[in-house]
């Protein structure tokens, strides 16, 4: 059987194994090349409600807190999916914010 694709969908392809990779950089605790990969994924992966919920992984990873904030937002205005939303709750809990958390419980 031959599998013919066009040319679309091979960066199609291409990105959606890279973001598999993104993921076990992330459960490796490589949090940092999992976001220079993902950095290198914004531009054509920008409407992903999952790409955003791995930036806020990997930026919350690198201690880098505001952008996380921001990426599990962007995430959620995409596709409110309830792993999402706890992950956030969890965010705001993690850093003693439990009044920012309530609303996503």
């Amino acid at each position: 059987m031959d599998i013919c694709l066009s040319e679309g969908e091979l960066p199609a392809l291409t990105a959606t194994s890279q973001l598999s990779q993104a993921v076990t950089l992330l459960n490796a605790g490589q949090t940092a090349q999992a976001l220079a990969l993902l950095q290198a994924l914004q531009e054509p992966l920008a409407d992903s409600a999952d790409f955003w919920q791995l930036m806020a992984l990997a930026y919350k990873g690198e201690a880098l807190f505001a952008e996380a904030e921001q990426a599990f937002h962007q995430s959620i205005a995409l596709a409110e999916q309830p792993h999402v939303l706890t992950n956030l709750a969890n965010f705001y809990r993690q850093r003693n914010d439990h009044h920012r958390a309530l609303p996503f419980i």
